[in-house]
Formats: structure tokens, C-alpha cells, sequence
């Protein structure tokens, strides 16, 4: 006998079929452990924002820009305890959300510390600024001490407060793990030996941070800890979001893990592998290995490594455009910027990477279109 089905009831049926299939998937996932493609709202190029600044139109209308990695200074977001100025980010992340981009967000503390964290009774680190950025040259700054109880109560509370912001808008598919830093978003912390500083109308003697660091306690083990301790933070405040690490292979003081100094060491090169160990098995696909060295001659060979282990990612070390040091060639001229980003873009590429962050200045460079219109393209294909 023949039987004909109703159009309704076919629709019935398929959808209790989808519905089963779903069920299926759901529990493929959640019990046998079966992920999403590892990094699947990552991919792209990233416009990377100056401190604290909005971003240019053009680069939002740009259709080869993925997304804005945006950066916001502690001391500027909460510039008196709980009393939290969001606009900045809200502003650009609506901005981002309008014109289809994804947003990657840090905040740093570091140097960027809120002075009310000192007068709470956080214990600080002072050192001498030796770069040739940023605060006045041979000025005196300071940090908070990465493992101070006082500190890191005052660090979790704005980084629950961030989360409670931001953790569920689809617009933020990234936020970086910060805290343990100094003069930026990397995990860094001074390191300096005594050297000396000479710049235009300006000459000085570093401070001994190895010294330094070691008088006030120091260890290796120490500031791993006061990492971890501030990485879980981000998670529980960020439970659906990735996270990630942005650090380089010499960042640490040649310090061991019982406080002693590594001799013949200018740094400890231990931490960093330490902590991406860390991050992978404690956040598994969530987890990024970022490094913000990438120039036409030089990128970190440990991360190219791991791209089939976690998600990686880079950002560049400067921009291509207008930089008459030639820092993207090593220092060496001639540095044409078309040349000189299309091999730092081939470089991260290749290793694997899943996004670059790219200074806006080279974003709005008419003349590096193609370059980026082609990392575009080859990053959105993984």
C-alpha cells in the first residue's frame, strides 16, 4: 500500500531528524571531547591602534582589515578604584561591530598602573626607562610588584569588572593575558644591567633590575605563579573567549627558580617556555602564543612550532611606513615598506599563524593594499 505524506508531517519529520543529529553533535562535543576548528573566530589581519586612540574610519571601511586589536591603559579605564571609565572601548567596539570587524582587546597595567594602587599599599619596582619610546628618556618609572597580594586583589577586580563588560559580546573574540609587564602588553619585566644611556639631550646610567629584582624576592617560580594566578582570572572572568600570552624569548631577569643569578645570562629564557607549557594545558584550544617581533628578518623560531599545538599569532614589531631606522629590515637600508611588509607578512604566514596584528599606519599605506589585501586572503583560508 502506498502511503502519502502531507507535506507538514515530511516537515515534522525532518525536523525531529535535525533535532537528533544536533543532540548527537552536542554530545560528540561536550563528551567525547570533539572541538570547534581550533581558533575558528581568530583568523584575519588585525589593525593594531595606538595606546589609548580610536581607530581611523578608513581602517574600518578597509574590506581587508578583519578585525582592531585595541589597546587601553589600566590607569585611563579606572582611574579611581571602581570607578571604571568604559567609553573608550565601548566606543570602538561598537565602531568595530558596525562595520563587520572583530575586535582583540588587552589592557595594559605595568607602567600604566593606576597611582591609587600604591596609596592602597602595593609594593612597587622602580627602574630607569632606557628605550628610545615612549616615557622621557633616563626618566624614573615604576610597576607593581607581579606577585604583591595587594596588587593582585586590585588586578582581579578590574579583570572580573572587564569581563563582566565584555565577555559576552560577540564583537571581542580575543583578549590578551596582561598584568605581568612593564612598558607594554608582553609579558616583560626590566631586566636591564647597569648600562649606559645616551640619546639626544639625554645621557644616564640604567638601574641594575637583576640586582633590584633580586633584593626584593625574586624567583623564577615566583613570577610564574603571579602569572597563573592572574591567567585564571582572565579565564573565569572570559570563560568563552581566547585568551592570549604575548611574550618573546628574552623577556624575564636571569634569575632561577631559588633567586639566584644565572651567570652569563642576560635573561631567562626558562619563563617564557615555562608559561606557554602552562597555558596550553590549563586552556587548551582557547589558549594563543603571541609574539610582537615580527619583522622582515627576524621572527621567534619556538612559536613557528607550535602552530599545530595551539593557536599562534603575531604582531609586528614596528611599521613599515615612515620608519627611517628601517627597524622592520633589522636596521639596515634601504627598507622600501612595500618590500619590507611583504616579508615580514610571508614570515608569519608561513609559520602557521592564524591572524597579524599590522600598525594602522601601513593600513592606511594606499600604497601596501596589495599585501594586505593578500594576507587577507591567505590567513581567512586556514
Amino acid at each position: 500500500m502506498t502511503i502519502i505524506r502531507s507535506a507538514a508531517s515530511v516537515t515534522r519529520a525532518l525536523d525531529k531528524c535535525l533535532l537528533e543529529v544536533a543532540v548527537i553533535v552536542y554530545l560528540l562535543v561536550f563528551w567525547c571531547g570533539i572541538a570547534p576548528a581550533l581558533g575558528a573566530s581568530l583568523p584575519g589581519v588585525y589593525a593594531l591602534s595606538d595606546q589609548d586612540a580610536s581607530t581611523a574610519l578608513a581602517v574600518l571601511a578597509n574590506p581587508n582589515v578583519d578585525g582592531l586589536a585595541l589597546r587601553y591603559s589600566w590607569n585611563q579605564l579606572e582611574p579611581r578604584e571602581g570607578g571604571f571609565n568604559w567609553s573608550p572601548i565601548d566606543v570602538q567596539v561598537a565602531a568595530a561591530r558596525a562595520h563587520g570587524k572583530k575586535v582583540s582587546l588587552g589592557v595594559t597595567a605595568g607602567i600604566r598602573t593606576p597611582a591609587w594602587i600604591y596609596a592602597a599599599g602595593a609594593n612597587q619596582f622602580s627602574f630607569v626607562w632606557d628605550k628610545p619610546w615612549g616615557p622621557p628618556i633616563c626618566s624614573s618609572q615604576r610597576i607593581p610588584i607581579p606577585w604583591d597580594p595587594v596588587y593582585l586583589a586590585k588586578w582581579d577586580s578590574f579583570v572580573r569588572a572587564l569581563g563582566a563588560r565584555y565577555a559576552n559580546n560577540p564583537t571581542v573574540v580575543y583578549v590578551k593575558i596582561t598584568g605581568v609587564n612593564a612598558t607594554t602588553q608582553e609579558a616583560i619585566l626590566p631586566h636591564s644591567r647597569g648600562m649606559t644611556i645616551s640619546r639626544v639631550g639625554a645621557s644616564c646610567t640604567s638601574s641594575d633590575d637583576v640586582g633590584r629584582w633580586q633584593a626584593v624576592g625574586y624567583s623564577r617560580n615566583r613570577v610564574e605563579q603571579a602569572w597563573k594566578h592572574i591567567a585564571n582570572s582572565f579565564a573565569g572572568s572570559f570563560p568563552d573567549t581566547k585568551l592570549g600570552l604575548m611574550i618573546g624569548p628574552v623577556g624575564f631577569p636571569p634569575i632561577d627558580d631559588n633567586g639566584s643569578i644565572i651567570a652569563n645570562r642576560g635573561a631567562d629564557r626558562e619563563v617564557a617556555l615555562n608559561l606557554i607549557a602552562e597555558g596550553i594545558k590549563s586552556y587548551g584550544q582557547r589558549f594563543v602564543v603571541q609574539n610582537n617581533g615580527l619583522s622582515a628578518v627576524r621572527s621567534w623560531p619556538e612559536l613557528s612550532g607550535l602552530s599545530h599545538r595551539t593557536i599562534v599569532g603575531w604582531q609586528m614589531a614596528w611599521s613599515a611606513t615612515d620608519n627611517a631606522t628601517c627597524k622592520m629590515n633589522g636596521g639596515v637600508a634601504p627598507c622600501n615598506p612595500h618590500d619590507v611588509l611583504q616579508a615580514a607578512i610571508a614570515r608569519g604566514v608561513e609559520s602557521g599563524a592564524l591572524f597579524l596584528e599590522i600598525y594602522t599606519l601601513d593600513i592606511l599605506n594606499p600604497n601596501l593594499q596589495d599585501i594586505i589585501a593578500s594576507a587577507h586572503s591567505r590567513l581567512l583560508s586556514r
